[in-house]
């Protein structure tokens, strides 16, 4: 199997004889604010941490803004083409 990197570098074509499979990596961002009872938000946070910690997405980068008024987590998704 050779790979073999196409334009941009979330963008792999696979050959298999005379057969191409063309791999796509799409890169997502999920942006969130926090209002509210700082109580409740406290209590809500451990959930939310556990969530994403479960679902562990491929390239899952993430965390609170240094303010805490919310906090940025991005991932990345496989696709074929």
């Amino acid at each position: 199997m050779n790979l073999r990197p196409a334009a941009t570098k979330d963008l792999v074509a696979r050959e298999y004889g005379s057969a191409t499979e063309v791999v796509v990596k799409k890169w997502f961002a999920y942006a969130y604010h926090v209002k509210g009872d700082p109580a409740e938000i406290r209590e809500v946070v451990p959930q939310h941490v556990a969530y994403w910690k479960a679902l562990n997405p491929d390239g899952y980068r993430g965390g609170p803004f240094s303010d805490r008024t919310g906090g940025l987590i991005t991932f990345t998704e496989i696709g074929y083409i």
